[in-house]
């Protein structure tokens, strides 16, 4: 009986995702084991056939079950060296992406980081980097405001999810391309919000504020939600691919140091200044006869 179970359990999961001519196939051999089941139990006429039948048809559905696992496995060892690659990739776009707000977060918040990635991307932590002001100077080599930095950053973040996407279309499981495509419409669309109102603020000389928290007031929970499902994939396929392959690949994980003190913070006083700076514009704007823009981001 217990390989009965095991044939039965294998042919459910076969049927899972079959073509229609496979799950025609499958229907017709249930329904044979079946009929050779009944002729074999409950007919006395029919009994020897209805045994032997069934234990042909048996032996069938146990020889192709074993040459089918015979070249899954083959096949997956085949696909190792791809599936490695496409691990690399994903992990280094994720790295940068992880790196470039662990900057951040060290930039404005006094406190220590959280120890689970979870834990970081998630609407409590990108709330305490509110106040980041991003007209400070970048820790980078070349003299940049973090302005400009955040642009560079989530242009290079774009590429390097929009080169996933195409290269491997074919290969990605359908769940991973979902999570990298939601990534890229989403999560770095509303990134690149900053730079678009930053350069019309520059244009209109709009006197807008220059912490984070006013430009990235609409994320949501979903958005954070579908990072966290890919690195969880990363690490569950990680583990997977380092058995398979007998190798060491490189982790997802936050960085165990401090890279920045908190420098890029504003204080309170600091944004209580540059809302009442706005405000005051706005107002003016107002009351002005010859007013060039209307108040569109009140």
């Amino acid at each position: 009986m217990h390989h009965l179970d095991e044939i039965i359990k294998w042919v459910i999961y076969r049927y899972t995702g079959l073509s229609k001519v496979q799950i025609t196939v499958s229907i017709i051999i249930l329904t044979l084991l079946t009929i050779s089941l009944l002729c074999w139990l409950f007919t006395e006429k029919l009994k020897d056939f209805g045994l032997n039948f069934f234990t042909e048809l048996l032996g069938v559905i146990v020889t192709i079950a074993v040459i089918q696992n015979i070249i899954d496995r083959q096949k997956r060892l085949n696909y190792l060296p791809l599936n490695i690659a496409i691990y690399r990739d994903i992990h280094s776009f994720i790295s940068n992406f992880i790196s470039l707000w662990e900057t951040v977060y060290d930039a404005s918040v006094s406190e220590e980081r959280p120890t689970q990635l979870s834990e970081f991307f998630c609407p409590e932590s990108f709330n305490k980097m509110a106040r980041f002001d991003l007209s400070k100077q970048a820790n980078v080599l070349h003299k940049t405001s973090w302005f400009t930095h955040f642009e560079d950053s989530r242009v290079n973040l774009e590429e390097q999810c929009s080169k996933l996407l195409d290269k491997y279309v074919t290969h990605l499981d359908p769940k991973v391309y979902g999570y990298i495509h939601s990534i890229l419409g989403n999560f770095l669309d509303k990134m690149k919000f900053i730079n678009n109102i930053h350069k019309l603020d520059i244009q209109l000389e709009m006197p807008r504020q220059t912490y984070l928290g006013v430009y990235l007031f609409n994320l949501q929970k979903t958005d954070f939600a579908d990072i966290n499902h890919l690195i969880n994939w990363c690490e569950t396929n990680r583990t997977e691919l380092q058995t398979k392959g007998q190798l060491k690949l490189p982790q997802v994980a936050l960085s165990t140091f401090r890279m920045l003190p908190p420098y890029a913070a504003m204080t309170d006083k600091e944004i209580q200044a540059q809302n009442k700076r706005f405000k005051d514009w706005q107002e003016a704007q107002n009351d002005s006869p010859n007013r060039h823009v209307d108040n569109i981001f009140t």
